[in-house]
């Protein structure tokens, strides 16, 4: 199946400075609407959630730059001589041969400090399907530069996330890899409780019609703090995974 081109806006495909591999969901869709009004219109969602307006800016700054997404493949730099044209074909020809995994129903769990959709549904064949990308696209990734491997490291507390980091750039990987979809930044306890309370309804809602990790997007990272951009959607197009 032919994937969906989305041109960024005013950047060309080869002018990212990190590309990532992200499941987003479709355009027009219930979860999607949710992640435009969430991330877009924080101050109506709050009015709409009895939250206050300020608290949910707050905790959207850094989510946001990112979108509504699950990571399938963490942000990385081309390795050199390599092109993102060959990354997008590759791509396709991974998504060509996988089938869609179920997703419902999706439910809010805090996630260290911050709040994340997550799923109970198929987690293996998901996480399968991230180390499938992974060895499929690794030879694509170049090194991190000294920022990224310093925040990275910093967040690989264990031996067995640094090992990870140093072999695949990223210690949430394989094992220890859990699909999410972020939705706050660091929050403390009562606030965490209190956009738990507001934010129950909507994803209760967003459960009545179902959904799937059935396309994966390559994303841009401009750099500079801006939003990442899609660039193109791939469906899963094996057919019916059962």
């Amino acid at each position: 199946m032919s994937p969906t081109t989305q041109k960024p806006s005013q950047v060309q495909i080869g002018d990212f400075e990190r590309y990532a591999v992200f499941w987003m969901p479709q355009p027009g869709s219930p979860l999607a609407e949710f992640g435009t009004r969430w991330f877009g219109a924080p101050a109506e969602s709050a009015a709409a959630l009895g939250l206050n307006a300020d608290d949910v800016e707050a905790a959207i700054v850094e989510p946001k730059r990112y979108g509504l997404h699950a990571t399938m493949l963490a942000p990385f730099r081309l390795q050199p001589g390599k092109g993102v044209q060959a990354l997008l074909e590759q791509l396709e020809r991974f998504t060509a041969t996988r089938a869609p995994v179920p997703l419902c129903p999706l439910q809010l769990e805090r996630l260290g400090s911050f709040l994340a959709l997550v799923t109970t549904a198929r987690e293996a064949s998901i996480r399968s399907l991230h180390i499938q990308c992974m060895f499929a696209l690794d030879s694509f990734r170049g090194p991190a530069n000294s920022d990224e491997q310093r925040r990275r490291e910093t967040g690989a507390g264990k031996s067995t996330q640094k090992l990870l980091l140093a072999q695949w750039g990223y210690a949430h990987v394989m094992h220890l890899f859990r699909f999410h979809v972020t939705l706050t930044g660091r929050l403390d306890d009562q606030a965490a409780a209190r956009f738990n309370g507001a934010l129950a309804s909507e994803v209760e809602a967003l459960n009545a019609e179902p959904f799937a990790l059935d396309t994966l997007c390559l994303v841009g990272d401009p750099g500079n703090g801006e939003q990442f951009q899609p660039i193109r959607r791939f469906q899963l197009a094996a057919g019916d995974s059962d």
